[in-house]
């Protein structure tokens, strides 16, 4: 298999969601999270608010934290398991918001996406060893729990012009971290019975 078969997906949804940038603003309203419209069944705001964002310095930030996920996790996963994954936490995220934060009317990025990618890899039992994966995994808690509790001004919100959604940090660490746990048990079990 060829080693850049997992970043097709991600090349794929980094371009897209440039082209959101640049193209029309009835797109971005049509595709971003808004409370009320999922309300009214537009379910698959779920996921295209990932791909909707405020301006290129959003952008160009999400795109950033992508590649350097892709680069420094590219041989954790399988090809199918970065599909799934990248899928499932785009989706888990927004619905963990919708549910949950019920002031938070109108979201896009893929920053809490990206959070919850980052916590299912550490958790993934290939990766640079227990240790220093369980240490990175907690900066990140508390870094989450930090903007959760103390919610001090954010300078990113003056670059990308949106308030920085830190519900979508926490929800992504979140579900993050549960699907890392089942995709390592699944990988395990499916190990446990190849043998």
């Amino acid at each position: 298999m060829q080693k850049w078969l997992p970043l097709i997906l991600p090349g794929l949804l980094i371009l897209i969601s440039g082209l959101f940038v640049i193209g029309p603003e009835e797109w971005r309203v049509f595709l971003k999270y808004d409370r009320e419209a999922v309300a009214q069944g537009d379910y698959w705001r779920f996921f295209t608010a990932n791909l909707i964002h405020s301006n290129w310095i959003h952008w160009a930030f999400n795109v950033v934290g992508f590649a350097m996920i892709g680069y420094l996790f590219i041989d954790t996963l399988k090809t199918e398991e970065w599909y799934v994954s990248i899928v499932i936490l785009f989706i888990v995220n927004i619905i963990l918001m919708h549910l949950f934060s019920p002031h938070l009317m109108r979201y896009v990025g893929m920053s809490g996406a990206l959070h919850g990618l980052l916590c299912c890899l550490l958790l993934n039992k290939n990766y640079l060893g227990r240790p220093l994966s369980y240490a990175v995994l907690c900066v990140i808690i508390a870094k989450v729990i930090y903007e959760s509790w103390f919610q001090t001004e954010n300078p990113m919100e003056a670059l990308i012009e949106i308030r920085v959604a830190t519900d979508s940090h926490l929800f992504g660490v979140v579900s993050g971290i549960v699907w890392g746990i089942l995709l390592s048990l699944y990988k395990q079990h499916k190990d446990k019975h190849r043998l």
